[in-house]
């Protein structure tokens, strides 16, 4: 599907790239010891993990020898990742250091090349959302992605939603993002409205669909026009803060004259 032919020379920087020089480690022993100390060592003098986490991170990844694990961090250096990215990055998601660069992270980054993302942009989406990278290429990101541009109709409104949410590629868009834009349209959202929120503000309109239904149908009850602008605004309002902290807070400015309606869309 890719030209894979372009960056074939990426892989010979594995072979040869010293990943000493990217984060300086300490001499390790040839056999891993059973209580995965190894591993431990690995994060802690690889990736600059804190004592704590490497233990927390080793119980789910288990590093035998540096060789896989020294690849992966080669092929982020190789993308433009700066050494302090590639901890970011491997703190955030130990078990990237198991995978294999060519068969599981390269086909990834050459379809987020493809549609448009610049190499800048691919680095900020997987600091915000390393876990993208276990995403399966074929059956999640690239029909989320081919999803997302039908419903919007633009591939720069797609790639624009993209930079504004990072993990918008790892949302599962049919259980949610789906389901909730039917549910606007339902009480009378005009499509372009929605459409607008999906392009500037899709976390808005990607949340856990009976977490959303709750709040677009208080908004209702409240009597905000449907065909307004604010009325995204008072959803995203209800939704950026716990019932507990709503409730609060409804109590006190209820004390000073305002409706809920006027605290939704002032935002407070």
């Amino acid at each position: 599907m890719f030209n894979l032919v372009g960056r074939s020379l990426t892989f010979s920087v594995f072979k040869t790239t010293s990943v000493h020089r990217l984060f300086p480690r300490t001499s390790y022993s040839s056999q891993a010891a059973s209580d995965n100390s190894f591993t431990v060592s690995y994060l802690i003098d690889s990736c600059g993990f804190p004592p704590d986490k490497a233990i927390s991170a080793s119980k789910c990844l288990h590093i035998q020898t540096p060789d896989r694990a020294d690849s992966v961090i080669a092929f982020f250096k190789n993308q433009g990742f700066t050494e302090t990215q590639i901890s970011h990055l491997v703190r955030k998601f130990p078990r990237a250091l198991a995978c294999n660069p060519q068969i599981n992270l390269f086909p990834k980054f050459e379809f987020l090349r493809s549609v448009g993302l610049s190499d800048s942009d691919i680095v900020k989406i997987l600091i915000a959302r390393p876990k993208f990278l276990r995403k399966s290429l074929k059956n999640s990101i690239e029909p989320t992605f081919n999803l997302l541009r039908d419903l919007l109709q633009s591939n720069e409104k797609t790639l624009l939603a993209i930079r504004r949410c990072a993990w918008v590629l790892d949302l599962d868009t049919r259980a949610n993002v789906i389901p909730n834009m039917q549910l606007l349209r339902d009480v009378g959202v005009p499509g372009s409205k929605m459409l607008s929120v999906l392009t500037y503000h899709p976390r808005d309109i990607s949340d856990n669909k009976e977490q959303f239904k709750m709040a677009v149908e208080e908004v209702v009850e409240m009597g905000v026009d449907p065909l307004k602008t604010n009325f995204m605004s008072a959803v995203h309002a209800l939704r950026s803060i716990s019932k507990s902290n709503w409730e609060k807070k409804m109590e006190t400015y209820e004390k000073w004259g305002l409706s809920k309606e006027q605290i939704l869309l002032d935002g407070v």
